[in-house]
């Protein structure tokens, strides 16, 4: 997967939407992150001229002042759910052949210490509704985490003490992995050259997943099977007790797939009743795509 992450100051140049447009088709591009678009209306039509003609979807933070976020997709995971912060967009997606459902934030901060300290913690808060899966936080944090990551007059305002330690609580509280820059050490520069700084990051939060030492699982059953017979009866025996022995391994670990698809079906219907009856809200519609989601792994 291909991700990009752009600061564009703008989306009503004709000359920076095509740049962005080239990109895409160039890198083949699967998620579009954009802040600071200053957009007060996203549609079809400015969606268009950033990615060009394709499947894609978006979600969109209207411009406040100079904030402003975009997404743009392709589809490639389901998505559960979103949430608008004051300067974020989140979404909660479960990724095609992955189990698990993580969380993508796209977020644009305010220069402002009060402001960026007050949308922060509004994060922090959010993350105790999905506490325990992978997410991926990225965009325009107007903040550095160390003196030697800004250089120059212009970077002073983000090289106060009080700012810095506030950004390394957040990204404590977060649990974040800060995912490291290759090539060049700062993503914010002045036109004039008198300021650089690394304002823009990619975070990640990693979760373990538990791992089931199957083939350990295998050879430790096998050695204690006895079967009856000779040659290929004694086999024939062991296969079959075998078969039994990972049935039952099987449910202990990814539990009873026949209720969860029973379950399935069961809140699949309801939806599908009270369509016939009156208008899904939007809660509804996102937990039918992700109920579908879901059971289209049962059928793979």
């Amino acid at each position: 997967m291909k991700v990009v992450s752009f600061n564009v100051r703008g989306t009503g140049s004709r000359l920076k939407g095509r740049a962005v447009r080239e990109l895409v088709g160039r890198e083949q591009i699967d998620l579009l992150f954009l802040q600071e678009t200053k957009a007060q209306n996203v549609d079809i039509r400015l969606c268009r001229s950033l990615w060009g003609e394709g499947d894609y979807e978006w979600q969109a933070l209207l411009a406040v002042n100079r904030a402003g976020g975009l997404i743009c997709r392709k589809g490639v995971f389901s998505l559960s759910d979103v949430h608008m912060g004051t300067s974020f967009i989140a979404l909660v997606v479960c990724w095609e052949n992955l189990p698990q459902q993580c969380v993508i934030v796209n977020i644009y901060s305010s220069s402002s210490f009060e402001e960026k300290r007050s949308q922060l913690r509004e994060l922090v808060e959010w993350k105790s509704s999905f506490p325990n899966i992978p997410w991926c936080i990225e965009g325009d944090f107007n903040a550095i985490r160390s003196n030697d990551e800004g250089r120059g007059s212009g970077s002073s305002q983000y090289h106060g003490g009080r700012e810095m330690s506030a950004f390394n609580n957040f990204i404590v509280e977060m649990e974040l992995l800060d995912i490291p820059l290759h090539g060049r050490k700062f993503t914010w520069i002045r036109p004039n050259w008198s300021a650089l700084s690394r304002l823009d990051r990619f975070f990640g939060r990693f979760i373990s997943l538990p791992t089931y030492d199957f083939v350990k699982f295998v050879a430790k059953k096998w050695r204690s099977l006895n079967g009856y017979g000779k040659g290929a009866c004694v086999l024939k025996e062991k296969l079959k007790l075998l078969k039994k022995d990972l049935k039952q391994w099987n449910k202990e670990i990814f539990g009873d797939l026949n209720e969860k698809r029973k379950t399935l079906v069961t809140s699949l219907n309801d939806i599908y009743l009270k369509v016939e009856g009156e208008d899904l809200s939007m809660e509804e519609v996102r937990s039918r795509h992700a109920l579908l989601a879901s059971f289209g792994k049962f059928q793979r």
